[in-house]
């Protein structure tokens, strides 16, 4: 077979390619694209505020922020792309964009306004492409689901809502404006996230930095054995396919076989082992490509369903715990919804109308067990180690809080099963004598490692393809495997997605930008530009700034700058 492959915004193309594919691979790197003039703009809330940095919860919100630059443009006559970084901040945006321009035009001024996410019933998403296209839309404020896939032409201006976490993805998103002689806006709007942050700190870094590396594990079995069944399906597998997916492919025929999903034959001998020469075809229910999912290694969805019976959306199942549990507050075009009960016999989430004047989110307890270790190498004093762990995670409670103020509303106890999470990780190991020579005491400790696990996640965006909704973490003032102090940083995905690795190899220039984010930063207690995370289950408790910053300074010390 031939392969063809194109992308215009990853690192090391031809490394994809070729992990990808298995076959040596040609580069074309010239673009021929024309681009009309493009004007980008980076606007700080944080530094627009007070005129400093770090004046965290003095500035707009991020959403407040993007809504009134996206209002500007669509009164300017520029049809406007908002790009959001989760679900919720796009239908939040959207909200807020109407509201200003219903205040400006009037009760019918924001027809032309749409959100895009995934989770949108398929109907609901081709109308809006189709009105995109038409030209029928002002404004559509979307997640990464508009950012590929979809053609796009006639848009004005971009408004990149936060920096979506990588390089790579920033420039995809403002290439949706410019094309052909069109002039174009591009106006990114910084969180108060510690990538955010550096990023405005550095913003030649914007247009000189090269795209990021993809990172992948193609052994990895959630993802392999989906795939080796989909091409079963297509064409027997055979000797040939050995040339694409080498010792893997034994295991994963093996594997499909015990699930009867496939037959394993050789002429005159019946079954064999693959190894052996065997013919593996196709025997499961049905076709398997429809079962597998996308944007996720889990294709189960849960439909949201009206107390009428309509369907409302979807969410899939990883992530209904965190957006769809009992009591929690679902956004859907410019409508809130609470869900009164869920039926995972049915999957599916029953809502009613809700007010809006409230939010949700959950609160969560991890633990961690180090299944094996895979590599390792030192960083100064510090012990870096890349392994299996499994990541167990108990949704323990939700919280409430009122929309714009943030006031706390309540806190209701969940009752939900336990999830387990087999992946990649890498670990910090910190040296009890390391940690007594920083000058830790034992109460500082507990919020120094948890604030260098947050700064760490945060920045590792800058060596791998992933953002930090890609990552979890945990931190320990001692783990039994370690027997000692220890942070943990692993792939959010069951097998692993190969953020974790690359992280290993770029240990140090990691561990030096988690410093520098954290000591740059000119907040005394911590703050979202250094160490506080957005999607923390303890609700960034405990966090020691301080104490992290010495506890790295003194890791770090002695080790090669680079």
């Amino acid at each position: 077979p031939q392969f063809v492959f194109t992308s215009a915004t990853i690192g090391r193309p031809e490394e994809l390619a070729a992990e990808l594919a298995g076959v040596p691979v040609h580069g074309v790197a010239d673009s021929g694209a024309p681009v009309g003039p493009r004007s980008t703009v980076l606007w700080n809330p944080q530094v627009a505020a007070r005129g400093e940095p770090g004046a965290a919860g003095s500035a707009p919100s991020l959403e407040h922020e993007s809504a009134s630059i996206a209002t500007e443009a669509v009164c300017a006559g520029l049809r406007t792309l908002v790009f959001c970084r989760s679900r919720r901040a796009s239908e939040r945006t959207a909200d807020l964009v109407r509201e200003q321009l219903r205040a400006r035009r009037g009760p019918d001024g924001a027809e032309g306004v749409r959100s895009y996410r995934a989770g949108y019933l398929a109907q609901e998403r081709r109308e809006i492409e189709t009105d995109l296209e038409s030209g029928n839309l002002e404004c559509v404020v979307a997640t990464s689901a508009l950012e590929l896939g979809i053609d796009i032409s006639g848009m004005d201006a971009v408004v990149v809502s936060g920096f979506p976490g990588t390089f790579s993805s920033f420039t995809q998103r403002a290439g949706r404006v410019g094309r052909g002689s069109r002039p174009a806006l591009v106006v990114l709007v910084a969180g108060q996230d510690q990538l955010d942050q550096w990023v405005m700190a550095h913003p030649r870094e914007l247009f000189r930095r090269p795209p990021e590396p993809v990172v992948i594990n193609p052994a990895n079995p959630h993802v392999l054995l989906p795939h080796i069944g989909c091409a079963a399906d297509e064409a027997p597998v055979g000797h040939g396919d050995y040339h694409f997916w080498g010792d893997d492919l034994d295991e994963a025929v093996t594997e499909l076989a015990a699930q009867d999903r496939l037959r394993i034959t050789r002429p005159g001998t019946g079954a064999a082992p693959c190894g052996t020469g065997p013919l593996a075809v196709w025997s499961g229910r049905g076709a398997p490509a429809p079962s597998i999912g996308l944007r996720a290694a889990s294709a189960g969805e849960f439909r949201i369903r009206s107390a009428k019976g309509t369907d409302i959306g979807t969410v899939d199942a990883a992530r209904l715990a965190q957006v769809a549990h009992r009591g929690a507050v679902y956004l859907h075009q410019g409508r809130a919804w609470r869900v009164v009960e869920v039926d995972p016999a049915q999957r599916t989430a029953s809502v009613e109308p809700h007010d809006g004047s409230t939010y949700t989110s959950v609160r969560s307890e991890t633990s961690i067990v180090l299944e094996s270790v895979d590599d390792t190498t030192s960083v100064g004093s510090l012990e870096v180690f890349l392994g299996r762990v499994v990541v167990t995670t108990k949704v323990v409670a939700y919280e409430e809080r009122e929309v714009g103020t943030r006031r706390f509303v309540k806190r209701e106890p969940l009752e939900m099963a336990p999830s387990e999470l087999d992946t990649t990780a890498l670990w910090w190991r910190f040296d009890p004598s390391l940690v007594q020579r920083s000058g830790i005491q034992p109460e500082e400790l507990p919020g120094a490692l948890h604030a260098a696990e947050h700064a760490g996640i945060g920045m590792l965006p800058l060596f791998a393809l992933c953002d930090r909704w890609d990552l979890g973490g945990v931190s320990s003032p001692w783990l039994a495997e370690t027997a000692a102090p220890t942070v943990v940083i692993h792939d959010a995905y069951p097998g692993g997605a190969g953020a974790a690795p690359m992280a290993f190899r770029t240990a140090e220039s990691h561990l030096r930008a988690t410093l520098e984010v954290i000591s740059a930063c000119e907040c005394s207690r911590g703050c979202p530009g250094c160490v506080q995370s957005p999607k923390c289950g303890n609700g960034n408790e405990p966090l020691d700034k301080q104490a992290a910053q010495r506890l790295l300074e003194t890791a770090l010390d002695g080790a090669a700058s680079t």
